[in-house]
């Protein structure tokens, strides 16, 4: 269901304690795919208020390789380490795959204004200008700003008074952190701080909202295949053998041979036999 749940990236104290405004990363658009592309421990949890604290966690540990195959050990009565482990990575996979699906149909992504700067004093004018740059932002997203309560707001004002800085004519204000902004419409966005010297200083955010993701750029055409290179593969031909009886060389001490009919009844024999096991492996 739409909005119904998130998937969180936190570290170990925000998944211990459900720290919903301490997180790495947010997302809300199912299917959500988590590439594993670091060694240890990896902790998501859902967002939504309570739903933490009511087990929609999950904790995983990411081991450097498959454990390596070994002869199967003597029989005993104690189950093995070997015999644990396959049940026990189903039952991780089983829940990995459960909550994944838990999140809903909710095809949006949620945006961490800053990232992990958060919604700050930026360190310098463009910081936040960059930031936008980075991302595509869709029509349905999410823009998430989160500060500390009582130093910071956010604002979204017109384009005249993002240029001109203006805090006095505003669209909306928000002063409790996070601040969720749905972008429920295409267009250009504009936010500011109204504190102090806040947006005149930097901290200020503008973001085109698209309609539709763009579309992705074309392949690279395959390279071209030489002329005769994409011809099937044929089977090897079946072998001939050519038997070839070279007569003794005339001599007066030598004694007459009894062996010639045998080899060349035994040659044929070889090469009828050969012909027809090899027709046998071609089909």
């Amino acid at each position: 269901m739409n909005g119904s749940h998130t998937v969180a990236l936190v570290n170990k104290d925000a998944y211990e304690t459900c720290n919903t405004s301490n997180v790495i990363s947010v997302k809300t658009q199912s299917p959500v795919r988590v590439p594993l592309q670091k060694i240890g421990q990896l902790h998501f949890m859902c967002t939504i208020d309570g739903h933490c604290s009511s087990g929609l966690k999950l904790a995983i540990n990411v081991t450097d390789e498959s454990p390596m195959l070994s002869s199967p050990p003597a029989p005993s009565s104690a189950p093995s380490a070997s015999n644990v482990t396959p049940f026990a990575t189903l039952i991780v996979s089983s829940s990995l795959a459960l909550f994944l699906l838990l999140v809903g149909f909710y095809y949006a992504t949620t945006y961490m204004v800053g990232d992990a700067l958060n919604w700050v004093d930026p360190p310098t004018p463009t910081t936040y200008s960059i930031w936008a740059s980075s991302n595509v932002f869709v029509k349905d997203d999410v823009l998430v700003f989160n500060f500390n309560n009582g130093s910071h707001n956010v604002a979204e004002v017109t384009k005249k008074a993002y240029n001109k800085c203006n805090t006095r004519s505003l669209i909306s204000l928000h002063h409790q952190s996070p601040v969720s902004i749905p972008l429920n419409k295409e267009g250009i966005r504009y936010f500011i701080s109204t504190l102090n010297n806040d947006c005149l200083n930097g901290k200020k955010l503008a973001i085109n909202v698209l309609q539709h993701l763009p579309p992705p750029p074309p392949a690279t055409p395959p390279p071209e295949i030489a002329p005769g290179s994409n011809s099937p593969t044929l089977p090897p031909a079946v072998p001939t053998i050519d038997v070839v009886i070279t007569p003794p060389s005339p001599s007066t001490n030598s004694a007459p041979s009894y062996f010639g009919p045998n080899v060349t009844f035994l040659s044929v024999m070889v090469t009828l036999i050969c012909g027809v096991l090899c027709q046998i492996v071609i089909v």
